[in-house]
């Protein structure tokens, strides 16, 4: 019988992230649970400084190239803080998801600070 619950944290790289219009890694890491399970993550990002206002987009690309899942975040003002949440029932899914993120609509670069990601699966029991 194996675990039913195994979990993930990528680090918080050192230094200043700088965003732009396309799209650049958040981190260096990546994480492969199994298959046949209920996949979260979460991703923390604390806006230090913007050029215009508009959105941060983030994302996560799998494996096979998907990168359909991701969610826009207003961004008004620097200092603010993004905890964005992400799950998924993995199914035969296989591979490592990676995160990235971008400016759009009015907002022309961000400085993002600390930024990590964690993660977390749970299995069923065979």
């Amino acid at each position: 019988m194996g675990d039913a619950y195994k979990s993930w944290f990528g680090g918080k790289p050192a230094g200043t992230l700088t965003v732009g219009t396309k799209y650049v890694r958040l981190d260096n890491s990546k994480w492969d649970p199994k298959a046949n399970a209920l996949d979260l993550r979460l991703v923390y990002l604390n806006v230090q400084s913007i050029t215009g206002t508009g959105f941060l987009r983030i994302r996560g690309v799998r494996a096979d190239g998907d990168a359909t899942g991701y969610h826009d975040y207003p961004i008004l003002a620097a200092g603010q803080l993004i905890t964005h949440v992400y799950y998924e029932p993995r199914g035969s899914k296989d591979g490592p998801t990676v995160w990235s993120v971008k400016c759009w609509g009015g907002l022309r670069s961000a400085k993002i600070a600390t930024r990590y990601a964690k993660g977390a699966a749970i299995h069923k029991r065979p």
